[in-house]
This record gives structure tokens, sequence and C-alpha cells, in this order.
């Protein structure tokens, strides 16, 4: 008790120690998932990965312009966009195993009268499943 309050997490702000858990467990799952798509197998028929938010009115205005955004599986945008985009981010990726059309997303997006730059927030332009394999890889 007395290390949660020290960092400032108490009963009145229990949502700190929420948004952590919540944010490093979609970490590990998206890396996971995206380690897993590299197996031989499933590389022989992937062609790419289709963005998608949950589409209620809490998605992030940044994270809604990505919504849609449809790539082929090695396109370089999967190294900065690849969910989680944020703290709490409910954000994931769709596999897609027929070639589609390519969609790229908008350089701004308008919500309420106001543009908004899709992407992720500051400091998660990465890809998780990426950054990790590179560490495992290294030794």
């Amino acid at each position: 008790r007395e290390a949660f309050e020290a960092v400032g997490i108490t009963p009145q702000n229990s949502f700190t120690l929420e948004n952590l858990f919540r944010t490093q467990t979609q970490l590990a799952y998206s890396a996971g998932r995206w380690q897993a798509n590299q197996d031989e197998a499933i590389q022989e028929v992937l062609w790419g990965y289709k963005y998608v938010t949950v589409g209620d009115d809490r998605v992030r205005p940044e994270h809604r312009g990505l919504d849609g955004v449809t790539a082929t599986k090695d396109d370089p945008i999967w190294r900065r966009i690849w969910p989680p985009n944020g703290y709490s981010c409910r954000c994931s990726t769709i596999e897609v195993f027929e070639p589609r059309d390519v969609v790229r997303p908008p350089p701004v997006v308008e919500i309420g009268g106001k543009e908004y730059v899709p992407g992720p927030d500051k400091g998660f332009a990465y890809n998780p499943g990426q950054w990790f394999g590179s560490l495992a890889s290294a030794g």
C-alpha cells in the first residue's frame, strides 16, 4: 500500500493503475500477435492488415483518422501505427488474406469543427512486435 501511495496510486485515483495495466496488456498482446504472424505458414497467405477502431464516441480523433487504413504486411506504415497507439488505446488491426486497395490515412481529419492529424499519441509511434522481436533476436 505504501508503494502505491508513494507513486500516487490511491483509491481516489485508482484509474492510473488500471490505465497502466490495460496499456501494458495491450502492448504484450499486440507484440505477440505481430510475432505470431511472422510464422512462415502465415506469411505465405497473409497479404496485409487493416487498422480498426472500436467505433464509439471515446475513440481519439487522431486514431479515428486511422480507421480503415489498409496496407500490405511489409508496408512501413506498420512500423509507426501498430496499436496500441496511446494509453488505454482500444484500436486493433485485422489480418487481410486477399489483396485489397491500399488505403492511406488522410493528412487531417475534421471532427467537431477541429482539425486533427491522424496518428499515434506521443511516445507510441512504433510497432511493439517489431521492437520486442528485435530485442529477442539481439540476444
